[in-house]
Protein backbone atom coordinates (compact mmCIF):
# COMPACT_ATOMS: atom_id res chain seq x y z
CA UNK A 1 0.00 0.00 0.00
CA UNK A 2 1.70 3.34 -1.26
CA UNK A 3 1.05 7.12 0.91
CA UNK A 4 -2.60 6.03 2.89
CA UNK A 5 -2.28 9.94 3.71
CA UNK A 6 -1.65 11.45 0.66
CA UNK A 7 -4.83 11.27 -1.54
CA UNK A 8 -8.55 10.68 -0.91
CA UNK A 9 -9.49 6.95 -0.93
CA UNK A 10 -12.55 5.14 -2.45
CA UNK A 11 -13.71 1.44 -2.60
CA UNK A 12 -14.06 0.13 -5.94
CA UNK A 13 -16.71 -3.27 -6.51
CA UNK A 14 -15.17 -5.56 -9.10
CA UNK A 15 -16.21 -9.18 -10.30
CA UNK A 16 -14.96 -11.56 -6.85
CA UNK A 17 -11.68 -13.18 -7.58
CA UNK A 18 -10.39 -10.19 -10.09
CA UNK A 19 -9.21 -7.97 -7.48
CA UNK A 20 -5.93 -8.80 -7.94
CA UNK A 21 -6.21 -8.20 -11.60
CA UNK A 22 -7.69 -4.39 -11.14
CA UNK A 23 -5.27 -3.46 -8.50
CA UNK A 24 -2.62 -4.70 -11.13
CA UNK A 25 -4.38 -1.96 -13.88
CA UNK A 26 -4.65 0.58 -11.39
CA UNK A 27 -0.73 0.05 -10.26
CA UNK A 28 0.54 0.23 -14.27
CA UNK A 29 -1.29 3.76 -14.42
CA UNK A 30 0.42 4.42 -10.95
CA UNK A 31 -2.10 4.98 -8.96
CA UNK A 32 -2.35 3.83 -5.26
CA UNK A 33 -4.29 0.40 -4.49
CA UNK A 34 -4.62 -1.27 -1.42
CA UNK A 35 -5.84 -5.05 -1.31
CA UNK A 36 -5.42 -6.22 2.16
CA UNK A 37 -4.72 -9.64 2.05
CA UNK A 38 -3.74 -12.57 5.25
CA UNK A 39 -2.84 -16.18 5.63
CA UNK A 40 -6.14 -18.31 5.69
CA UNK A 41 -5.89 -21.52 6.57
CA UNK A 42 -7.91 -24.30 4.70
CA UNK A 43 -8.48 -28.17 4.65
CA UNK A 44 -8.51 -30.21 1.81
CA UNK A 45 -8.89 -34.02 1.87
CA UNK A 46 -6.13 -36.02 0.07
CA UNK A 47 -6.51 -39.81 -1.05
CA UNK A 48 -3.02 -41.03 0.26
CA UNK A 49 -1.56 -44.72 -0.46
CA UNK A 50 -1.48 -46.18 3.28
CA UNK A 51 1.48 -49.05 2.88
CA UNK A 52 0.03 -50.73 6.29
CA UNK A 53 -3.36 -50.64 4.83
CA UNK A 54 -2.17 -51.88 1.74
CA UNK A 55 -5.14 -49.07 0.19
CA UNK A 56 -5.70 -46.09 -0.43
CA UNK A 57 -7.09 -43.97 2.69
CA UNK A 58 -8.13 -40.39 2.68
CA UNK A 59 -6.69 -37.86 4.40
CA UNK A 60 -7.37 -34.43 5.66
CA UNK A 61 -4.35 -31.67 4.20
CA UNK A 62 -4.28 -28.68 5.85
CA UNK A 63 -2.42 -25.70 4.39
CA UNK A 64 -2.30 -21.29 4.22
CA UNK A 65 -3.80 -19.65 1.15
CA UNK A 66 -3.25 -15.82 0.60
CA UNK A 67 -7.22 -14.52 0.55
CA UNK A 68 -8.33 -11.30 -0.58
CA UNK A 69 -9.83 -10.00 3.16
CA UNK A 70 -13.06 -7.72 1.32
CA UNK A 71 -13.83 -9.70 -1.43
CA UNK A 72 -14.92 -8.31 -4.83
CA UNK A 73 -13.63 -5.02 -3.47
CA UNK A 74 -10.46 -2.50 -3.93
CA UNK A 75 -9.65 0.72 -1.97
CA UNK A 76 -7.87 3.21 -4.60
CA UNK A 77 -6.23 6.40 -3.78
CA UNK A 78 -7.70 8.96 -6.09
CA UNK A 79 -6.84 12.68 -6.51
CA UNK A 80 -8.70 14.69 -9.69
CA UNK A 81 -5.99 13.73 -12.52
CA UNK A 82 -6.68 10.06 -11.27
CA UNK A 83 -10.08 10.25 -11.49
CA UNK A 84 -9.74 11.23 -15.45
CA UNK A 85 -7.10 8.40 -15.77
CA UNK A 86 -9.22 5.99 -13.99
CA UNK A 87 -12.82 6.71 -16.95
CA UNK A 88 -10.72 7.02 -19.69
CA UNK A 89 -7.98 4.13 -19.31
CA UNK A 90 -10.05 1.87 -17.41
CA UNK A 91 -13.83 2.37 -18.05
CA UNK A 92 -14.39 2.34 -14.38
CA UNK A 93 -18.20 3.26 -13.63
CA UNK A 94 -18.95 0.83 -16.70
CA UNK A 95 -17.74 -2.50 -15.76
CA UNK A 96 -16.12 -1.46 -12.31
CA UNK A 97 -18.48 0.95 -9.73
CA UNK A 98 -17.37 2.66 -6.90
CA UNK A 99 -19.01 2.68 -3.20
CA UNK A 100 -22.01 4.35 -3.75
CA UNK A 101 -24.70 5.83 -1.39
CA UNK A 102 -26.56 8.20 -3.59
CA UNK A 103 -24.15 11.26 -2.74
CA UNK A 104 -21.23 9.97 -5.37
CA UNK A 105 -18.44 7.58 -4.59
CA UNK A 106 -17.75 7.41 -0.33
CA UNK A 107 -14.60 8.19 0.73
CA UNK A 108 -12.63 5.98 3.24
CA UNK A 109 -11.65 7.08 6.25
CA UNK A 110 -7.50 7.16 6.23
CA UNK A 111 -7.62 5.62 9.84
CA UNK A 112 -9.97 2.98 8.35
CA UNK A 113 -7.01 1.99 6.08
CA UNK A 114 -4.31 2.61 8.36
CA UNK A 115 -6.03 0.30 11.20
CA UNK A 116 -6.88 -2.42 8.28
CA UNK A 117 -3.06 -2.38 7.15
CA UNK A 118 -2.12 -3.00 11.13
CA UNK A 119 -4.22 -5.94 11.44
CA UNK A 120 -3.29 -7.84 8.55
CA UNK A 121 0.73 -7.31 8.89
CA UNK A 122 0.03 -8.49 12.87
CA UNK A 123 -1.88 -11.36 11.68
CA UNK A 124 0.28 -12.80 8.85
CA UNK A 125 2.93 -12.58 11.38
CA UNK A 126 1.93 -14.95 13.71
CA UNK A 127 0.80 -17.25 11.03
CA UNK A 128 4.20 -16.89 9.76
CA UNK A 129 5.28 -17.45 13.57
CA UNK A 130 3.65 -20.89 13.32
CA UNK A 131 5.16 -21.63 10.60
CA UNK A 132 8.64 -22.05 12.30
CA UNK A 133 9.87 -25.40 12.87
CA UNK A 134 12.15 -25.98 15.72
CA UNK A 135 14.88 -28.98 15.69
CA UNK A 136 12.96 -32.33 17.32
CA UNK A 137 9.65 -31.26 16.27
CA UNK A 138 6.92 -33.94 15.30
CA UNK A 139 5.64 -32.80 11.67
CA UNK A 140 3.72 -34.53 9.34
CA UNK A 141 3.88 -34.40 5.66
CA UNK A 142 0.90 -32.39 3.57
CA UNK A 143 1.79 -33.20 0.07
CA UNK A 144 4.42 -34.79 -2.32
CA UNK A 145 5.17 -38.13 -1.78
CA UNK A 146 5.39 -38.83 1.43
CA UNK A 147 1.86 -37.12 1.93
CA UNK A 148 0.27 -38.16 5.31
CA UNK A 149 3.80 -39.27 7.13
CA UNK A 150 4.95 -38.55 9.85
CA UNK A 151 8.89 -37.61 11.29
CA UNK A 152 10.66 -35.23 12.69
CA UNK A 153 11.83 -31.76 11.92
CA UNK A 154 15.54 -31.98 11.83
CA UNK A 155 17.23 -28.60 9.93
CA UNK A 156 16.42 -25.96 7.71
CA UNK A 157 18.58 -24.10 4.58
CA UNK A 158 17.91 -22.15 2.24
CA UNK A 159 14.13 -22.02 1.55
CA UNK A 160 14.11 -25.85 2.40
CA UNK A 161 13.80 -28.45 5.32
CA UNK A 162 15.04 -31.49 6.66
CA UNK A 163 12.63 -34.21 7.65
CA UNK A 164 14.01 -37.02 9.36
CA UNK A 165 11.92 -40.17 8.72
CA UNK A 166 11.55 -43.74 9.05
CA UNK A 167 11.35 -45.63 6.34
CA UNK A 168 12.94 -48.20 4.40
CA UNK A 169 13.79 -50.38 7.37
CA UNK A 170 15.96 -47.10 8.91
CA UNK A 171 15.57 -43.39 9.43
CA UNK A 172 16.20 -41.03 6.15
CA UNK A 173 16.86 -37.14 6.00
CA UNK A 174 14.17 -36.22 3.37
CA UNK A 175 14.42 -32.93 1.91
CA UNK A 176 11.60 -30.53 0.92
CA UNK A 177 9.83 -27.07 1.49
CA UNK A 178 8.91 -25.90 4.40
CA UNK A 179 5.37 -25.40 2.96
CA UNK A 180 4.48 -28.84 2.29
CA UNK A 181 4.89 -30.25 6.25
CA UNK A 182 2.86 -29.07 9.53
CA UNK A 183 3.79 -29.26 13.17
CA UNK A 184 2.03 -32.23 14.40
CA UNK A 185 -0.88 -31.61 17.72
Amino acid sequence: MSCISCTPWYVVSTPAGREKSLSAAFTRLSIPTFLPTFQAQKARNLLVYDNSANDYVERRQNYYSETVMFAGYLFVGLDDFGWARVKTRLGVGYRHKFLDFGAGPVVVERELLEDISQRVVAHNEIIMAKKKFKQGDAVSFLSGPFAGQAGLFSHDANERVFVLLRILGGERLVECTSAQIEVRV
